[in-house]
């Protein structure tokens, strides 16, 4: 005679889809990218999708976004809801995140000052003071706080000419201003939270197919964060 074992044959319950990284979201906007070249997507379209591609918090939530366009295998993370999580490794078509830059000799390495990742073009703090920065070409990313001060961030250099891919900068504004140049035909994502403050972009978000993308993302306490588009030899 056997004794039934409690919970033997069970169905295992299922985990929570997995939140997707930056990566994944870079991933389907290069897609997006690439469709809108090819004349897949229209204007509107392609400016409606990249728009949810930075709201996306799950697979789920990006699927629908390329169901529709000629795109390989592994674009969107996939995530049934079992097995064993994607932190461990990437799946198919999924870059691997690289390793966190090493601090350099004498300086902040990609923690800066204050915990900030350190802006290429100098420091990224203006604390009580004006301080202007501007990232040299190649740069990924960087960033800088205004702390009742006025920070300038120059990204003509980092988005000129040549640049593709995208570029992330962090901007806090704490009782500060922040205004960040960036040259024209460059798409433009302004994300991050104000309290009391205002984080904006003024012009058109829109840049040139193919051309590099730029998300600025951060806090803006009782200040301000306005990304200004010039042109390049302005």
């Amino acid at each position: 005679m056997s004794e039934d074992v409690p919970g033997a044959g069970a169905t295992p319950p299922r985990r929570p889809p997995l939140r997707i990284s930056d990566r994944d979201r870079e991933v389907v906007a290069d897609a997006l990218r690439e469709a809108y070249a090819e004349g897949r997507l229209t204007y509107e379209e392609h400016d409606e999708r990249l728009g949810r591609v930075w709201q996306a918090r799950t697979a789920a939530d990006l699927e629908p976004l390329v169901e529709d366009l000629p795109v390989g295998g592994g674009v969107v993370p996939r995530d049934d809801g079992a097995g064993p999580s994607r932190g461990a490794a990437a799946g198919p078509g999924l870059p691997v995140p690289p390793p966190p830059p090493a601090a350099q000799p004498g300086g902040h390495g990609m923690h800066g000052v204050h915990g900030l990742p350190a802006l290429p073009g100098g420091s990224g703090l203006a604390l009580l003071s004006e301080s202007t920065v501007r990232p040299p070409a190649g740069s990924r990313e960087a960033a800088g706080a205004a702390v009742l001060g006025n920070l300038k961030v120059d990204l003509r250099d980092a988005l000129g000419e040549g640049a593709t891919g995208t570029f992330r900068l962090t901007v806090n504004a704490l009782l500060g201003s922040a205004e960040v140049v960036v040259p024209l035909g460059v798409e433009v994502r302004v994300g991050g939270t104000a309290v009391a403050g205002s984080r904006q972009l003024h012009g058109p978000t829109g840049g040139r197919p193919g051309g590099p993308v730029l998300v600025v993302d951060g806090v803006a306490l009782l200040g301000s964060v306005d990304v200004r588009r010039v042109r390049a030899e302005d």
